[in-house]
């Protein structure tokens, strides 16, 4: 299985991209909450239908997981967050996407 780094612009409190997921195309909605100081995606069909959402970005945890069985056509693969510092913490508005990565781990090979 590979691992696809999905790039996130840091320090922008809210961002969509267009991002191929398995051979699919996927509308991923990133966006900073201020009052809770924690970010939120919300993932949608290539057509802009919501599949999950909001989902809290929290790190080493997989995202997709629990929301798979509801929808077929969620990513088959899993999304996550991975810190790399010696103290992994959610990521602030301006780590998401440097320090914090959001990876996504494909289904296929």
């Amino acid at each position: 299985m590979a691992d696809l780094r999905i790039p996130i612009a840091p320090g922008v409190p809210h961002q969509v991209q267009r991002t191929r997921l398995d051979g699919r195309e996927y509308v991923l909605a990133f966006r900073w909450s201020q009052r809770e100081a924690q970010w939120y995606l919300d993932l949608r069909d290539a057509e802009g239908e919501l599949l999950a959402g909001p989902i809290k970005l929290v790190v080493h945890w997989p995202l997709l997981e629990s929301r798979r069985g509801a929808r077929p056509e969620m990513p088959p693969g899993e999304l996550m967050l991975v810190d790399g510092r010696q103290t992994p913490a959610d990521p602030g508005l301006d780590e998401l996407g440097d320090v914090v990565q959001l990876l996504y781990r494909e289904a296929s090979a």
